[in-house]
């Protein structure tokens, strides 16, 4: 599992999100976000 990856798609509140996200970016650099409007 070295090249894991996983997607994420949030809602329009992305706000909710951002401090968890924001965390697990700093574990997992390549980290994207794809929020749905």
């Amino acid at each position: 599992m070295k090249n894991l990856r996983i997607a994420w798609l949030l809602t329009s509140a992305f706000y909710y999100w951002h401090p968890p996200l924001t965390e697990l970016a700093k574990l997992f650099p390549e980290t994207t976000a794809f929020v749905a409007n």
